[in-house]
């Protein structure tokens, strides 16, 4: 889901490091430029899939600054915070094991 996409980039990296780590420790062994694309073209696509809040804010910022407008950035950037608020009142009202990770 949108909520767990940068979770999921996070272990996608953490993936290709423990290959990379392997492959450094094993004599003679690689990685190919293509199998190492394809590992950074995944991890690009799912960070992709949501921008963080933050980035949206610095985008907002820097558009404000270069055109003074800045109606459709502000747009997502509210609709992803009311995202998030609804997701935190959620999380901190919510019985305990009364909601899960695929809820978000």
């Amino acid at each position: 889901t949108r909520l767990q996409s940068w979770h999921q980039a996070m272990t996608q990296l953490q993936a290709l490091t423990a290959q990379l780590n392997r492959t450094d420790g094993q004599r003679g062994k690689y990685l190919t430029v293509s199998e190492l694309k394809s590992s950074v073209f995944a991890i690009t696509q799912t960070l992709s899939q949501n921008v963080p809040l933050e980035e949206q804010l610095r985008q907002l910022a820097q558009q404000k600054n270069e055109t003074g407008s800045q109606s459709a950035t502000e747009q997502q950037v509210e609709q992803h915070l009311r995202q998030l608020q609804n997701r935190y009142v959620l999380i901190t009202h919510a019985d305990p094991g009364g909601i899960s990770e695929q809820d978000s």
